[in-house]
């Protein structure tokens, strides 16, 4: 159990645990600043809560990217320069870090061409032509599906596949669908599994490794299946945080304040 955080450091925690216990799983995440703590406190902080099975993050400049811990709902985030360098941090508590909601609701509010399936079918075939008729078939598929989907309502997916050839028709879908920058990612039992949003709002295409062996599948939905955190786990994870701050009362107080 680490020890040797500043009174500064443990309010935080106090805080978060407060915050978990109060929190709402159909609300909007909530952030926990680590604004004024130091490295000692942070690392002290990072050491107690561990790391959980989710990753998510958004490409740009900066880019950001949270980790869940170990305690499910309770998210570390981090803004990043284009090196990698942590400009801002904080703990979110929320079934997805907020970033990642907004840049998915901006994304749909902004969302101007009303994409057909031809609109995209039209794109060049490679040079395996089956394959490419076979991306252009689920193409329209997914099209469909994602049109009569609402938010709110159970994901869809429209196609499974763990054969080679099936990687092949999934790059040529992120081709053809375009990348949004923004993924999630989720440790299972013997691999991990990777989502990725493409452009078109609502349609993820999602990789599961385990192993040398891939399958991957389209999901239209507003996050994929297995990436939220489930509601019960916040209770969970709030008396184990209890717990773990209990004992960590006993632990000696940094003297810096």
């Amino acid at each position: 159990m680490p020890g040797g955080l500043t009174h500064a450091g443990r309010t935080c925690l106090a805080r978060t645990l407060g915050t978990l216990r109060a929190f709402d799983p159909e609300s909007p995440p909530i952030r926990v600043p680590l604004a004024g703590l130091g490295d000692a406190d942070k690392q002290a902080i990072d050491a107690l809560l561990g790391g959980g099975i989710r990753r998510a993050h958004v490409n740009g400049d900066p880019a950001r990217v949270a980790d869940e811990t170990d305690f499910a709902g309770v998210w570390r985030g981090r803004v990043l320069s284009e090196t990698g360098e942590s400009l801002f941090d904080w703990l979110e508590i929320g079934d997805l870090p907020g970033f990642i909601g907004d840049r998915l609701h901006a994304a749909v509010r902004d969302y101007k061409r009303p994409c057909s399936p031809a609109d995209i079918i039209r794109a060049p075939l490679p040079h395996d032509l089956a394959l490419g008729a076979q991306a252009a078939t689920i193409i329209d598929r997914v099209m469909t599906a994602a049109a009569s989907y609402r938010r709110g309502r159970p994901n869809v997916q429209v196609f499974a596949g763990d054969a080679p050839r099936y990687r092949r028709i999934g790059s040529e879908l992120r081709e053809r669908l375009g990348d949004l920058g923004v993924g999630m990612q989720r440790r299972a039992a013997r691999g991990v599994v990777v989502a990725t949003a493409t452009q078109e709002p609502h349609i993820w295409i999602v990789e599961a490794t385990v192993g040398r062996r891939a399958a991957f599948c389209i999901e239209i939905g507003d996050v994929p299946a297995g990436m939220r955190v489930p509601a019960p786990l916040f209770r969970v994870s709030a008396d184990r945080l209890e717990r773990a701050l209990e004992q960590l009362a006993f632990a000696p107080t940094s003297a810096v304040a």
